[in-house]
């Protein structure tokens, strides 16, 4: 059984790089490992990663990603590692006083600040205090209108089929007749289209696989590799495209997800943090991450936040319309196409009853 998720690697990825810069031996090893990246220093992939950070501000599209180091006023952090935040990252470092119920709500309001008022605490009550040393933080916005927008009259309620074996649930559908990028890659058994918004800097990329019951092995196909695949056989035809409306909220166990994924030492006292403060008292005691999804007629508007709290195929023309009608559970992306980079991922399994 699936449920709707959405997450922000750009968002976990800058806070991790962010802890990597801190990190040595085995800790450093794991994180690297987690990003694929076991051939580059320390320093280029936080020159590399720290990029995401630059702002997007054009027609109809926003992008602001913030970074933030808070600090407690009885704790010091190394030449080097505020340095690094602040040059490569650019972080604002902060000292503050984590023994205050006032810090808790003030560093909150930060972050729904900084997501346009979509992430609200997302750091829960009781989770600070005077064990609390520093807190690694990333918040980023995301709002874009369509290049081409839905005709709001189009929509209507239309099925969903969830599974084979579950009743269509009704759903609000947007339609459109238009040119857009379309491929169907028999590989692995999908559809994908491309729905770009305005200035085609960034756009989303839904991947529908064939049958109804698909999604599972199109999880597991997912990769570098397949989405290029995806990417070179994107083809402008016209077509009639349905996908539905849809908003989701979601905050995984990030904690359970990296360590999933090998990144193990971080979360324990085995920790070498050592380059954060020159001793190996650090470690991530908890790591939050919630990511908020609207997709409507006019675009998309998305946030997500990250915080680490440290502690000691093609179509071809033919006669007819071709149709994409996402009236199934299917993978969608926020990517920057110009530098290559997924900054949103997500599933949309289950709609709310209409």
């Amino acid at each position: 059984k699936y449920d709707n998720l959405v997450l922000s690697p750009s968002s976990i990825s800058l806070v991790l790089a962010m802890a990597l810069i801190g990190a040595q031996g085995n800790t450093a090893k794991q994180i690297k490992e987690a990003f694929h990246v076991t051939n580059q220093n320390d320093e280029t992939i936080a020159c590399n990663i720290g990029a995401l950070n630059r702002p997007t501000q054009g027609s109809g599209v926003t992008l602001s990603t913030v970074n933030r180091a808070l600090v407690s006023d009885d704790f010091r952090l190394t030449e080097f590692f505020r340095s690094t935040l602040q040059n490569q990252f650019s972080a604002t470092v902060e000292n503050v006083n984590f023994s205050l119920p006032s810090t808790l709500e003030a560093i909150n309001k930060q972050i729904e600040k900084l997501t346009n008022d979509k992430i609200r605490n997302l750091i829960p009550k009781e989770s600070l205090g005077a064990s609390t040393k520093l807190i690694l933080l990333n918040a980023i916005y995301f709002k874009g209108n369509w290049l081409k927008a839905f005709d709001s009259t189009k929509t209507r309620v239309r099925p969903f089929y969830v599974s084979p074996n579950h009743k269509p649930i009704p759903t609000k559908m947007m339609a459109s007749r238009n040119y857009f990028r379309t491929a169907f890659i028999k590989e692995a058994n999908l559809r994908a289209l491309e729905l770009p918004y305005s200035g085609s800097q960034f756009s989303m990329v839904i991947l529908l696989p064939n049958q109804l019951n698909g999604l599972t092995h199109l999880e597991s196909s997912l990769s570098p590799k397949l989405l290029s695949l995806i990417d070179s056989k994107l083809n402008k035809i016209q077509m009639d495209v349905v996908i539905p409306k849809f908003k989701l909220e979601f905050s995984p166990d990030l904690k359970s997800v990296l360590r999933s994924v090998g990144i193990v030492d971080l979360f324990n006292t085995d920790a070498d943090l050592s380059k954060i403060s020159g001793s190996k008292e650090l470690f991530v005691s908890d790591a939050f991450h919630r990511t908020i999804i609207e997709v409507n007629e006019k675009g998309t508007e998305a946030a997500a936040a990250t915080a680490f709290r440290f502690i000691a195929r093609s179509f071809r023309r033919t006669p007819f319309i071709p149709k994409f009608v996402a009236d199934h559970p299917f993978i969608f992306l926020i990517r920057d196409n110009r530098k290559n980079t997924i900054r949103f991922v997500g599933r949309f399994c289950k709609p709310e009853k209409n």
